[in-house]
Protein backbone atom coordinates (compact mmCIF):
# COMPACT_ATOMS: atom_id res chain seq x y z
CA UNK A 1 0.00 0.00 0.00
CA UNK A 2 0.99 3.38 -0.87
CA UNK A 3 1.06 6.19 1.70
CA UNK A 4 -1.48 9.29 0.72
CA UNK A 5 0.57 12.24 -0.82
CA UNK A 6 0.67 14.44 2.19
CA UNK A 7 -2.25 17.40 2.47
CA UNK A 8 -0.18 20.43 1.14
CA UNK A 9 1.11 18.75 -2.42
CA UNK A 10 -2.62 19.57 -3.46
CA UNK A 11 -2.36 23.35 -3.04
CA UNK A 12 -2.66 25.56 -4.64
CA UNK A 13 -5.59 24.16 -5.95
CA UNK A 14 -6.08 24.86 -9.66
CA UNK A 15 -8.94 27.35 -9.35
CA UNK A 16 -6.33 29.98 -7.75
CA UNK A 17 -4.24 30.00 -11.09
CA UNK A 18 -7.47 31.46 -12.45
CA UNK A 19 -6.51 34.77 -10.15
CA UNK A 20 -3.91 37.74 -10.24
CA UNK A 21 -1.43 37.24 -7.47
CA UNK A 22 -0.58 40.44 -5.45
CA UNK A 23 3.15 40.80 -4.66
CA UNK A 24 3.31 41.48 -0.94
CA UNK A 25 5.96 40.45 1.91
CA UNK A 26 4.76 38.00 4.23
CA UNK A 27 5.67 34.44 3.65
CA UNK A 28 2.85 33.09 5.13
CA UNK A 29 0.05 34.67 3.09
CA UNK A 30 -0.38 35.03 -0.52
CA UNK A 31 -2.93 37.10 -1.58
CA UNK A 32 -5.09 37.32 -4.97
CA UNK A 33 -6.87 39.54 -6.84
CA UNK A 34 -10.44 38.00 -7.51
CA UNK A 35 -11.98 41.49 -9.06
CA UNK A 36 -11.05 45.07 -8.85
CA UNK A 37 -11.55 46.25 -5.26
CA UNK A 38 -11.66 42.33 -3.77
CA UNK A 39 -8.82 40.43 -2.51
CA UNK A 40 -8.79 36.81 -1.48
CA UNK A 41 -5.96 36.41 1.38
CA UNK A 42 -4.86 33.08 1.68
CA UNK A 43 -2.73 31.21 4.22
CA UNK A 44 -1.89 28.09 2.01
CA UNK A 45 0.51 26.14 4.90
CA UNK A 46 -2.21 26.04 7.03
CA UNK A 47 -4.42 22.75 7.09
CA UNK A 48 -7.96 24.38 7.02
CA UNK A 49 -7.23 26.40 4.00
CA UNK A 50 -7.79 29.64 5.51
CA UNK A 51 -8.92 32.37 3.19
CA UNK A 52 -10.14 35.85 3.97
CA UNK A 53 -11.21 38.26 1.42
CA UNK A 54 -10.77 42.27 1.80
CA UNK A 55 -13.60 44.01 -0.01
CA UNK A 56 -12.39 47.68 -0.75
CA UNK A 57 -15.42 50.27 -0.65
CA UNK A 58 -14.88 54.21 -1.46
CA UNK A 59 -14.76 55.04 2.09
CA UNK A 60 -14.30 52.05 4.18
CA UNK A 61 -13.42 48.54 3.64
CA UNK A 62 -14.89 45.12 5.38
CA UNK A 63 -12.46 42.04 6.00
CA UNK A 64 -14.36 38.84 5.59
CA UNK A 65 -12.37 36.57 7.72
CA UNK A 66 -13.25 32.65 7.37
CA UNK A 67 -10.22 31.92 9.82
CA UNK A 68 -10.16 29.04 12.90
CA UNK A 69 -11.93 31.29 15.30
CA UNK A 70 -9.23 31.32 17.75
Amino acid sequence: MHPSPPWWSALPRPQWSKLEPVPQSQAWFEVYRVTEGVFAIYEPRHFEEVISYLILGYRQAVLLDTGMGI
